[in-house]
């Protein structure tokens, strides 16, 4: 029974309470009163995941669709009233057991992707401010479905991007795309991967972790800066698992999966392997975890020139300006040398094929004093095989630098010696600009001629090299003794060795046929045979070439489209260079010299050209072109023999 403002609740039994509508009402506003107030406070952030909480039953007798949980904790089990008694609801029916797979490829090929991407629209339908738990449950669907046998930690009998090799085209556009909504989260997701996988190996009967393994490969495939962020985290977490190997196997492959860019697995290997080469059992994996470092450098230098070309794109005359500014800001002094080098071939490139680089180079140049610096030297090292229309080019620029070095010398100090350096190189260059040193070897050549023709002259002219002036100039200043003597002993010695090849010559041929004789035969038959042989192994090989060169020409063709079209533009390029530089001007310049001496022609003939007009003009002009080679050759005689009579 209820007293004043109280009131009372029957047992068990089938017994009905006596109280009334208003004395009820008045007995739950005296007992909200009385109750102590609470400040509502934000909910808990759930640490569960869609697939914790639903994946788990999908394949129940009853398909009830699965709802967050948002007050009761989600291992607490749901109760019903019975009788007034709190007891457990029934849950005859568990979740499905993990279906293996006897190996991983079936399993991935027997993934629902359908299925896949509905868990994952549902997740972010239900959590759409918390994508942690959206790569959470694409983690956690990924490593309940692909159970299968796993070999060691390492999967050291596997290629290096195994297992996220074998996921299909649309696998991994799904997987992708899931990532890239959840940028932000990547770091976080990439340490859970790892402590679930070591949570999982401290199982009895653990799972496989393929799962796991796909997503951080997936990450780091994209992003491998992800994977050496907490390098120090992670090293003394693999010092705390020395005495379970397996574990520290996982850690190291997780944290090596940033070797796909050379330089991110070079500091996994400075910072977590190196240091556990003392480790008996995790040493085999940091050697060839380093030597596979290795071979991926060495296989991408010789991918290098390749790849460069795809990169320069078909059109590089008109693209390469862009690469330009990324050549030039690494291209510093301290750089490596061979670095330094492929830089600097690759900027002369820009400027030989691509004018607009000239201009880009001016707008960085302020900026870039010391690699600029370099560039000008490298030029002026090449400058006899850099093409014409770069050094017409180049002009302007190196115009343009000195008057900023003039600038910049008066502005500040700060940069002295790097705007000293490039002024020095572009004096240098333009020195090679107007015209370069002395031509010694022109002038070298010309006197050579000119001696050889005043010789032959003088020697027509008195008859013979006794009569002539040359012979007595020789003989006065002691010459020709001293030729005569050195001519005398060569003919000496010349005729004593005719004769002793002439008397010996028999005799050590017979020598040499009775000694070698019969060995040269046998060298010669096996000569015979060999070129026999060699004709018959080739003619086959020679029939094969001719059938499938057409094939290898078509392949040669479609694999190196850019480097041909490249060569023909300059071929193309080099043709034009040498019409409009050499064969025009020489052409207008024999045309010139043909009108203008007609012209003189018709003027000698009085305006009528006849053939004894024609005799006589001709006969004139030999006469006077050799009587101006005759003065000439006698003023360089008269001055050749007043020099050798003054010494």
């Amino acid at each position: 029974m209820a007293s004043a403002g109280k009131w009372e609740i029957v047992n068990k039994k089938n017994k009905k309470a006596t109280l009334t509508r208003n004395e009820k009402k008045s007995a739950r506003k005296a007992l909200s009163e009385n109750m102590p107030r609470i400040d509502p406070v934000p909910p808990l952030k759930p640490s569960e995941t869609l697939f914790e909480l639903g994946f788990e039953k999908i394949g129940k007798k009853q398909n009830k669709e699965q709802v967050p949980p948002t007050s009761a904790p989600e291992n607490q089990q749901p109760r019903s009233f019975s009788g007034g008694k709190m007891v457990k609801k029934s849950s005859g029916d568990s979740g499905l057991k993990h279906k293996r797979f006897p190996s991983l490829d079936t399993a991935v090929k027997a993934l629902d992707l359908k299925e896949l991407q509905e868990q994952l629209d549902k997740s972010q339908n239900l959590f759409p401010g918390n994508p942690s738990v959206w790569v959470k449950d694409l983690a956690g669907y990924l490593n309940y479905k692909l159970q299968a046998p796993e070999s060691d930690p390492t999967l050291s009998q596997y290629s290096f991007d195994y297992p996220y090799s074998l996921a299909n085209k649309e696998l991994r556009n799904i997987i992708k795309s899931l990532l890239g909504k959840t940028s932000d989260h990547l770091e976080h997701f990439f340490d859970h991967c790892i402590y679930t996988m070591l949570r999982e190996q401290d199982k009895a009967a653990g799972e496989s972790l393929h799962g796991y393994r796909v997503c951080i490969q997936a990450i780091l495939l994209d992003k491998p800066h992800i994977g050496t962020m907490n390098l120090g985290k992670y090293l003394e977490l693999l010092r705390s698992q020395y005495n379970k190997p397996n574990k520290c196997l996982s850690i190291m492959w997780a944290l090596g999966q940033a070797g796909t860019d050379l330089t991110e697995g070079l500091k996994v290997w400075l910072n977590i392997m190196l240091p556990v080469l003392g480790v008996k059992a995790l040493s085999a994996y940091a050697i060839s975890y380093l030597d596979r470092l290795l071979i991926l450098q060495d296989q991408l230098r010789h991918l290098y020139p390749r790849l460069k070309v795809l990169a320069f794109g078909a059109k590089p005359d008109s693209t390469l300006h862009t690469y330009f500014p990324s050549f030039l800001s690494r291209a510093t002094p301290n750089c490596p040398p061979e670095m330094k080098k492929e830089l600097l071939k690759c900027m002369v490139e820009c400027l030989t094929t691509d004018s607009n680089s000239f201009s880009v180079w001016r707008q960085l140049y302020t900026k870039h004093l010391s690699q600029s610096s370099l560039l000008l030297n490298n030029l002026l090292e090449i400058w006899n095989n850099l093409p014409a229309k770069v050094q017409k080019a180049l002009q302007e620029t190196i115009r343009s630098f000195k008057v900023t070095n003039e600038e910049l010398s008066g502005k500040s100090t700060a940069n002295s010696q790097e705007i000293q350096a490039c002024n020095t190189a572009c004096n240098n260059l333009l020195q090679k600009l107007k015209g370069g040193g002395f031509p010694w070897l022109r002038l070298l050549l010309v006197l050579t001629i000119f001696a050889a023709g005043f010789v032959m002259h003088d020697i027509r002219t008195h008859g013979s090299f006794n009569a002539s002036s040359s012979a007595h100039v020789l003989q006065q200043s002691g010459m020709m003794s001293v030729s005569q003597q050195a001519w005398n002993k060569i003919s000496h010695y010349s005729k004593q060795g005719y004769s002793w090849i002439e008397t010996n010559t028999p005799y050590y041929y017979s020598e040499a046929v009775t000694m070698f004789g019969p060995s040269l035969e046998l060298v010669w038959r096996r000569l015979l045979e060999l070129i026999i042989y060699t004709k018959e192994t080739l003619s086959t090989h020679m029939a094969w070439i001719v059938e499938n060169l057409p094939r290898f020409t078509e392949w040669l063709r479609s694999s190196l489209p850019d480097v041909m079209l490249q060569f023909v533009e300059y071929v193309k390029e080099l043709l034009l260079f040498v019409l409009q530089n050499y064969i025009l001007p020489v052409l207008e310049y024999i045309k010139m010299v043909i009108k203008e001496w007609w012209k003189q022609l018709v003027n000698s003939c009085e305006g009528e050209i006849s053939r004894e007009c024609l005799k006589t003009h001709f006969v004139n002009m030999i006469h006077l072109t050799w009587s101006y080679l005759q003065n000439t050759m006698t003023t360089i005689k008269n001055w050749t023999s007043s020099m050798i009579s003054n010494h």
